[in-house]
């Protein structure tokens, strides 16, 4: 991960490069991945669903991160960032529910690691399957890295510090 520390005088140059990575990096890759990931969900699951092993649900858990992450991802792109370049006051209250939407995402990041082992297929498993399994595993570390940058180095250049 690239070094983000604020220093005394930052333009804001800091900040406008942290939200172009993240829309760029981040946000794109998510919008790439999360479709794919539910097409191959879906065609796992339906394949091997009389397999004890197979990932049942997880089609419909991605689903509903895909349709809250793209809910989340338009409000920070629309509001969030603007008023951040632009220093806007009063971003406490949209930070703290930006940071209630990443703990909502890490506990559902968590239940893709269960539902698929680990990220470990069958030996056996069909080569979907193993897409899956890599494209999941990638999309769960893009989306931990994620937050991380916005919740550790993005958002407490921000919020209000207390004297």
């Amino acid at each position: 991960m690239e070094t983000f520390a604020r220093r005394d005088g930052d333009s804001g140059k800091g900040a406008r490069h942290l939200i172009g990575l993240i829309l760029g990096r981040y946000h794109a890759a998510h919008r790439r991945d999360l479709p794919r990931l539910c097409t191959l969900a879906r065609k796992v699951e339906s394949h091997h669903a009389n397999d004890p092993k197979a990932p049942l649900g997880l089609a419909d858990l991605l689903r509903q991160i895909s349709a809250e992450l793209e809910s989340h991802m338009r409000q920070e792109e629309r509001t969030l960032f603007p008023s951040m370049l632009r220093n806007a006051a009063g971003l406490d209250t949209p930070l703290a529910d930006m940071r209630r939407h990443h703990a909502r995402h890490i506990a559902r990041l968590s239940r893709i690691a269960r539902l698929t082992r680990g990220f470990t297929p069958p030996e056996a498993a069909c080569p979907d399957w193993w897409a899956l399994y890599a494209i999941a595993f990638s999309f769960v570390d893009d989306m931990e890295e994620h937050m991380r940058l916005e919740d550790e180095i993005l958002f407490p250049r921000y919020e209000r510090r207390s004297s």
